[in-house]
């Protein structure tokens, strides 16, 4: 992307909508697949207004960045109840240092599980990967080398000063000692400026 150029990512579980342009190569094949599943992929690209071609194309993309390999990194799909019963356990410094210890231990090598490279951009990318497969509705602009996220979870404050504070760990690995962050009970918003990389 130039430095010029302004785009914006929204996201939610029932929308996806990209301003800029995206480039790449597509080819056409077929698949035989059993039609109760075809007519439910059919009711599901419906209900999210897109094209059912559009929607085995995130399907392939999600499975490509994250279905393929994040359980052999080490990643559980657990329910949200769960996690916000196991966060109401822990005080906030403890969060604190769990977070620094996932951050610091093992973000590298999820990383690099998950895009065979380890630098900010790959990590934001499976940062905005995450948020897509965990469902949250969020909001992503670039503006430069600006990367503004909301990202809406209603999973409590715990769960936000759990993730900011991880993210913070996780930055400062790229010399991003100044990364603000806003947190409520459901909502993290920051911005990580990539141009500033030591």
């Amino acid at each position: 992307m130039a430095a010029h150029e302004k785009n914006t990512f929204i996201n939610s579980t029932n929308a996806h909508m990209v301003m800029g342009s995206l480039s790449g190569k597509t080819e056409t094949i077929a698949f035989r697949l059993d039609t109760s599943i075809i007519e439910r992929l059919r009711n599901d690209a419906k209900q999210k207004e897109i094209s059912l071609n559009a929607l085995a194309g995130q399907i392939f993309k999600q499975h490509i960045d994250w279905h393929s390999n994040a359980a052999k990194a080490g990643f559980l799909t657990v329910r949200r109840g769960l996690i916000v019963k196991l966060l109401e356990l822990a005080t906030d410094r403890e969060l604190v240092e769990i977070a620094e210890y996932i951050a610091k231990k093992e973000t590298k090598n999820f990383v690099l599980m998950l895009r065979n490279e380890y630098n900010i951009t790959s990590v934001l990318d499976v940062v905005e990967t995450w948020i897509r497969i965990a469902g949250y509705p969020y909001r992503h602009e670039v503006n430069y080398s600006k990367h503004s996220y909301t990202i809406q979870h209603e999973m409590g404050k715990k769960w936000s000063l759990y993730i900011s504070n991880q993210y913070q760990f996780m930055f400062e690995d790229f010399g991003l000692k100044k990364v603000d962050f806003e947190i409520t009970d459901s909502v993290i918003s920051f911005t990580v400026d990539t141009e500033n990389i030591v």
